[in-house]
């Protein structure tokens, strides 16, 4: 059994090895959370005219000269240079206006005095409120790198370089499916001793922004079914939740040795979600085989097929992005295992909200982050513990 940490290493190991994704262009308007394959250059220069960063007045500025005589209005949008300015003028200018050539300073409005004559205030710095053609970014420049996942701040850089198109890598096709006969799929009539297979929904929505998932349907408990399920499915990453651990009926193992699959790692000690399973096939598909508990699952899928596709579409392995903040009542882990927790952060720290145990995912739903706890620990009322966010 590997810790979490030997885990994370033998999966940023697996990443390496696994196929890289080609290429597609998309609407830079489609390309939220999609990851570039190129590095991207500017096409222009950011600004692309020298800018007023306020509304105010700009002029030339002048060593000792505070009187100007106001001339005519700027707004932005309006044509450069439609005023110029000399050496004793001053225009009024708006937030995004083109600066004039003549002018070389703009003052706020609220720190001019407006009577006859527009006068600055003593102190008045030569450049200060000009956003300078190309400050931002100028012509030709590397923006984004390659394999950057494309955020909505990144996606508006885009648009103001007037890109209408993006070169990004293809999307991973995630295959989801819940094994059990006792799992039903939602809307069915539960018979008795059934449940609804709430796994899969949960699963398809963590990943949607990710991958595309494709449903896999619902995988009866024996290994000839779960063996043929497999070895159908050509989709680049298989996750099933259920059929992991040691009972009698957990056959997800010995199926995907049976399909082709070489076992990576079979379980990791942590709470929940212990009894995970990785494996890769020689043909370049990944399995993950998930524990049934709908929490372990929630879990399991957070802390590592998360960043397994984040990985691989983005080209390198980065761990979990964990914070540190105060605990706001004592807890304590007596087990041998790391243990994650679900959780509420607040503006004053985190608090662990209880639950039933692995199964009670309408308590887990209340979260809005993950706690991590180590083993034999005990931590109060204001120890900085980690957090990741739901």
């Amino acid at each position: 059994m590997l810790s979490v940490e030997k885990a994370y290493q033998a999966m940023k190991s697996l990443v390496t090895q696994l196929p890289v994704l080609g290429g597609e262009m998309v609407s830079t308007y489609e390309s939220l959370g999609r990851v570039l394959a190129q590095d991207i250059h500017a096409l222009a220069d950011h600004p692309s005219f020298d800018q007023s960063a306020m509304d105010g007045f700009a002029f030339q500025w002048q060593e000792g000269k505070f009187e100007f005589a106001l001339i005519g209005t700027i707004a932005a949008g309006d044509t450069p240079n439609q005023w110029l300015p000399q050496a004793d003028q001053c225009v009024r200018i708006m937030t995004g206006a083109p600066v004039p050539q003549s002018c070389d300073t703009v003052v706020m409005v609220e720190h001019a005095t407006v009577a006859e004559t527009i006068r600055m205030p003593v102190g008045t710095r030569r450049g200060q409120h000009i956003r300078k053609r190309g400050s931002n970014v100028t012509c030709g420049q590397t923006i984004f790198a390659a394999g950057t996942r494309i955020t909505p701040a990144i996606l508006g850089a885009l648009a103001t370089q007037g890109m209408t198109q993006v070169h990004v890598r293809q999307k991973l096709t995630v295959q989801v499916a819940a094994t059990g006969s006792e799992v039903v799929a939602l809307g069915d009539p539960l018979g008795p001793g059934q449940i609804i297979n709430s796994n899969s929904p949960m699963i398809a929505g963590m990943l949607r922004g990710l991958a595309s998932v494709v449903e896999g349907g619902i995988v009866a408990d024996t290994l000839e079914g779960l063996s043929a399920y497999l070895s159908a499915s050509k989709a680049s990453l298989n996750v099933l939740s259920g059929g992991v651990s040691a009972g009698d009926f957990d056959f997800v193992p010995e199926a995907a040795r049976l399909s082709g699959y070489r076992q990576i790692f079979h379980k990791v000690a942590m709470k929940p979600g212990k009894p995970i399973w990785l494996g890769v096939h020689p043909e370049g598909r990944v399995l993950v085989g998930l524990p049934g508990n709908p929490v372990s699952t929630w879990v399991a899928t957070r802390l590592f097929v998360i960043p397994l596709i984040e990985a691989w579409t983005g080209g390198a392995w980065c761990d979990p992005p964990w914070i540190q903040l105060p605990l706001l009542a004592p807890l304590s882990n007596r087990g041998d295992r790391v243990t994650f927790l679900p959780a509420h952060v607040s503006g004053q720290g985190v608090n662990a909200i209880h639950t039933q145990g692995s199964g009670d995912l309408i308590a887990f739903a209340q979260a809005n982050s993950l706690m991590r706890l180590e083993p034999a620990s005990s931590a109060d009322a204001g120890t900085m513990v980690s957090v990741l966010w739901c």
